[in-house]
């Protein structure tokens, strides 16, 4: 079925088109169903694909869309009790309807290669990562231990794993998440397939580790000729590598085109709701209102503060060691506002948040809510406190009771504390919860397996709200949410906030989401913050080379100003917090020191969180913060000084 744009000329098996390029995946009329044959449901209805060599074809739409069943019907993956048509498909050049299981999963692997969304959960863990990529290898190739084991390193060395040869030797576990996600492309690659389906490869990923993935499958599709079918709901990473789009809905195909006719001119109502709530680097936050008396009020301050995790090396009784997680955090946050704390996975984002709610016990200085300074409570104590500020997790599914029904859930810090009186007022007040977040109260009656990701987010706002605290600390509460649910949440608790004065802290990596909901914004590295001021002015000039790194690393969707973007690149992974480098700890992988000619101050003082004269908000730890604006990419600015929302 065309919808809203041309399909290719029909072409046979391995047939090269108008174009010169081979069609490597050609399907038409696929589809799906589970359940019973009398009453069955129907995930995916009628889908046309097509992706020829050397070109990425995005396949986009929200969570149970069916871009995922779809995948995984092509490739032989779903359940025995799914039930799988085609009229016709082509799978790497063969007939996938006339292939026997043996032959699929021989193709698998062979001549398609696979990337799911969690490569933690894909790898096995007790595993060396070599002797997976081996096992790979020699499962489609005829070649020797020693011959698999050298292309295991070709293949790490390929995808930009340094030292890969030592590497080979490590577990999942010692990986990175972006190192994982690379290892699995090189299993992947294992066989040279002329076809790769990525399915959300890069979801969850901090953005500078996005941006390697997707420069690394652009890298590959070039040089290999390589077909990609990449799967995912972010639109911006569409923008950036995608050669054409497919839009799913409710298991059909709603659109279809090149990708700069969808993100510019969408023709579908669903495309326009998906672009309408993609998060944008180039808008800013809408203005908060004028400050009165209550705005004046600080909800939280933080001063000195350091947690400090000591383990052993070596031996039982050899030397401690101590990981400094959060390292002289100084933080305030007024009444009603909202602070962005952003910076890569492992900078210390969450271990802060922790300490401010006291789930993490801090080593050095202080944090004051609500003008109450923390610290060295009794147990009794702190759960009084604990009113006043909240936490909500990043995944909802791990943080709710699955045996619990939702009104039990929402009742329990109610009866916790005592509030509401009788079972039935607090029935009453959980039914107010429930519609403060947009839900009925007969959500009250259901398990959390019951619900949708959004729903459950949802729900540990409205636990998190119960008590009406003052503070909530949200630790990356959208980031594995599809873009419509991420902007109705986030309209949600911007809604809260204007209502109910509430003061967040809002830990992201995601720098777009950040500008669209914070007033103040903290970048952290290796346990510091190492830029810290108003939203706008760290959005409109960054003054810290890792911020500014950060920033170009963001895709935006739009295909021209995408790819014309001068990006800066950061190398490496950041240093052990237990063995952090001497001076700026920055340096190690700092594009501004390159382009003074490595100063020695960067390697041998430690840069204080200083700002302007004439700026004394907008504070930097860099020694050459002020360098920085004539050497930023221009291209870079401009991506993010469009108007204010």
């Amino acid at each position: 079925m065309n919808l809203h744009g041309s399909e290719p000329a029909p072409a046979s098996a391995g047939a090269v088109g108008a174009t010169g390029r081979e069609t490597l995946l050609r399907v038409r009329g696929l589809n799906v169903t589970f359940g019973p044959a009398a009453d069955p449901i129907r995930s995916v209805r009628g889908v046309d694909l097509d992706v020829r060599s050397g070109e990425v074809v995005a396949l986009v739409g929200e969570s149970g869309s069916g871009k995922t069943v779809s995948a995984l019907a092509l490739l032989g993956l779903l359940p025995a009790g799914a039930r799988v048509t085609m009229d016709e498909a082509v799978l790497a050049g063969e007939d996938r309807a006339a292939m026997s299981d043996e032959e699929l999963r021989l193709l698998r692997g062979a001549r398609v290669g696979t990337v799911f969304q969690d490569p933690l959960s894909s790898l096995n863990p007790v595993q060396r990562i070599g002797d997976q990529i081996v096992e790979a290898i020699r499962l489609h190739r005829r070649v020797g231990v020693r011959e698999a084991r050298r292309l295991a390193v070709a293949r790490l060395a390929q995808v930009g794993i340094p030292d890969p040869e030592r590497r080979c030797r490590d577990y999942p576990h010692q990986f990175s998440g972006g190192m994982r996600q690379r290892a699995m492309i090189a299993m992947a690659l294992a066989s040279s397939p002329p076809l790769l389906i990525a399915d959300e490869p890069t979801t969850a990923l901090d953005v500078t580790v996005q941006a390697q993935i997707l420069d690394l499958l652009q890298e590959l599709r070039r040089e290999l000729s390589m077909g990609v079918l990449l799967i995912t709901h972010d639109l911006g990473v569409v923008g950036r590598v995608a050669d054409r789009v497919v839009v799913m809905s409710r298991g059909e195909v709603v659109e279809r085109g090149e990708t700069e006719q969808i993100l510019s001119r969408p023709s579908d109502p669903y495309t326009v709701r998906l672009l309408d709530s993609l998060p944008r680097l180039d808008v800013a936050k809408s203005a908060p209102p004028a400050a009165g008396d209550a705005a004046e009020e600080i909800a939280l301050e933080t001063s000195g503060l350091e947690v400090v995790f000591s383990r052993r090396r070596g031996p039982l009784g050899g030397r401690a060691l101590g990981v400094r997680a959060v390292d002289d955090v100084s933080l305030t946050v007024g009444a009603g506002r909202t602070l962005g704390l952003v910076g890569e996975s492992g900078c210390g984002k969450t271990t802060l948040g922790r300490a401010i709610v006291q789930l993490v016990e801090a080593t050095a200085g202080h944090v004051t809510i609500g003008g109450t300074r923390l610290g060295g409570e009794s147990a009794r104590r702190l759960r009084d406190l604990r009113r006043h500020f909240q936490l909500v997790f990043q995944d909802p599914r791990a943080s709710l009771d699955p045996r619990q029904r939702i009104g039990r859930i929402l009742e329990e810090p109610l009866a916790l504390h005592g509030l509401c009186g009788d079972g039935e007022q607090r029935r009453r007040r959980v039914a107010e919860l429930l519609e403060l977040v947009g839900l009925g109260p007969e959500f009250a009656t259901r398990l959390p397996h019951e619900l949708s990701g959004g729903q459950r987010q949802r729900i540990g706002i409205a636990r998190a709200l119960a008590l009406e605290p003052s503070l909530i600390v949200l630790d990356e509460s959208v980031s594995a949410l599809d873009v419509a649910i991420q902007a109705q949440i986030l309209a949600l608790l911007e809604r809260l906030q204007r209502e109910l004065g509430i003061a967040y802290v809002f830990i992201s990596h995601d720098l777009a989401v950040v500008r669209q909901i914070a007033d103040t914004v903290a970048v952290m590295y290796l346990g510091r913050v190492v830029e810290s001021g108003p939203s706008e002015a760290i959005y409109r000039g960054p003054r810290h080379p890792y911020t500014a790194a950060l920033l170009s690393a963001v895709p935006v969707a739009d295909v021209r100003r995408e790819r014309a973007r001068e990006r800066i690149a950061l190398h490496g992974d950041p240093p052990s917090p237990a063995d952090p480098p001497s001076g700026c700890a920055f340096h190690t992988r700092c594009w501004l020191r390159r382009r003074l000619d490595d100063p020695a101050v960067c390697t041998t003082t430690r840069p204080a969180l200083g700002g302007r004269a004439d700026s004394s908000q907008h504070r930097a730890a860099c020694h050459f913060a002020d360098r920085q604006a004539a050497l930023l990419p221009a291209s870079l600015l401009g991506a993010t000084q469009g108007a204010s929302a």
